[in-house]
């Protein structure tokens, strides 16, 4: 068969593969919860208060492989790996490293060999997650943020936002991924008559930024916006990926119920409800009954 008979057209379904990170508290095991039937790599306490699927929390970086090619191969129903968090693995890796080579501490080495010995560790990392998302589910790796100092040759030395992990695993892990997307509080400025500088202050807004920038690393190949709401469905949708039909089906029911009802600050109460709730299609059910029968008192009025 010749090999031009095989060429496709058009873009190509898959499941995202992204990775957000973030100030600590700012929604990020949230946003994870979010996405179809999430099963959680915890590897920290993060989602103590939500109710989703974890494995059991690894204690070595066997362990962690092992898990990964369970869920690459067994038999589940689970539609999104959520890695929580990726900083909180590393430790795991150079106890690896540092045990196989017989080495004090990763440091120990020296001239920095003790982080490249531990890319072949994070290349297996990233081969296994592959093997999740070739089943057919999203993988979403969270991380934290830290503010590190760079110093570019044509520039003065600056702060700015970056993944709290090792620098060579973070450019790894980035160029793996689909989506490097910041999480923050949205941030506004005003200036009065009398103030010399703006001043600043937070909306309460949290939003996923998915373009590069001086403050932050970013970036996207799904052409979305440079900022997006933080939320699962709304970043699936927008990086044309699937969601669950009934969510979707349920979310339109939805939407015209509160369009018939016609008070805004009722449907702004049953959106952050929710989110709240992850939007699963469990919610979506509970907030439709609701919002029904609110529709029906009123056409009885």
């Amino acid at each position: 068969m010749s090999v031009l008979s095989s060429i496709r057209k058009g873009r190509i379904q898959a499941p995202l593969k992204a990775l957000v990170y973030g100030v600590e508290g700012i929604g990020k095991s949230t946003l994870g919860a979010g996405f179809p039937a999430p099963l959680f790599l915890c590897a920290e306490s993060g989602t103590e208060r939500l109710d989703v699927a974890r494995l059991p929390e690894p204690k070595t970086w066997g362990t962690v492989l092992a898990d990964l090619d369970e869920v690459a191969t067994g038999s589940h129903d689970f539609q999104s790996l959520v890695v929580d968090t990726v900083d909180w693995l590393e430790p795991l890796v150079w106890d690896h490293v540092c045990l196989k080579n017989k080495w004090a501490s990763i440091e120990a080495p020296g001239y920095g060999k003790g982080y490249v010995e531990a890319l072949g560790e994070w290349r297996q990392l990233l081969k296994r997650l592959e093997a999740v998302r070739a089943r057919g589910m999203h993988v979403v790796l969270l991380a934290h943020a830290m503010v590190r100092r760079v110093s570019p040759p044509d520039l003065e030395p600056f702060d700015r936002y970056a993944l709290k992990v090792n620098d060579k695993a973070g450019a790894l892990v980035r160029e793996w991924v689909d989506a490097v997307l910041f999480a923050q509080y949205e941030v506004a400025t005003s200036k009065g008559k009398q103030d010399r500088v703006a001043r600043a202050y937070s909306t309460g807004e949290r939003v996923l930024r998915t373009t590069y920038s001086a403050s932050w690393d970013a970036k996207n190949r799904w052409s979305l916006p440079e900022t997006v709401t933080m939320d699962a469905v709304e970043l699936l949708r927008l990086a044309g990926a699937d969601f669950p039909d009934e969510a979707k089906t349920l979310a339109a029911q939805l939407d015209s119920l509160l369009e018939d009802v016609g008070d805004v600050d009722y449907a702004e109460t049953v959106y952050r409800w929710l989110g709240e709730q992850n939007r699963t299609p469990q919610a979506y059910k509970q907030a439709v009954a609701r919002v029904r029968e609110r529709a029906q008192k009123e056409s009885k009025q």
